[in-house]
C-alpha cells in the first residue's frame, strides 16, 4: 500500500501546506517549489510504508491509501 495526493490538496488551489509532508517519517513525501505556485507535494512510493501517518493531518482529506488487497 502506499499514501496518493489527490485533486483536493491545497497546494493546488494555492494555499501551502505541508503537514503530511512534516508527519512523514519514512520521508517519502516531500515538499517541492519546482512546479510553480504554492508548490506541491511529491510522493516517492518505493520509500512509502503505508502507514497512513498523512491521513489524519491532511486538512482535506486529499490524501488515500491505495494498492494492495484493494488496487
Amino acid at each position: 500500500m502506499h499514501a496518493r495526493i489527490g485533486p483536493a490538496c491545497l497546494l493546488r488551489r494555492g494555499v501551502v501546506c505541508q503537514t503530511c509532508v512534516d508527519v512523514c517519517d519514512a520521508r517519502a513525501l516531500r515538499y517541492d517549489m519546482r512546479g510553480g505556485g504554492a508548490g506541491e507535494v511529491r510522493l516517492n512510493q518505493d520509500a512509502c510504508t503505508g502507514c497512513g501517518d498523512c491521513l489524519p493531518v491532511c486538512p482535506v482529506g486529499a490524501i488515500a491509501l491505495q494498492g494492495g488487497d484493494d488496487a
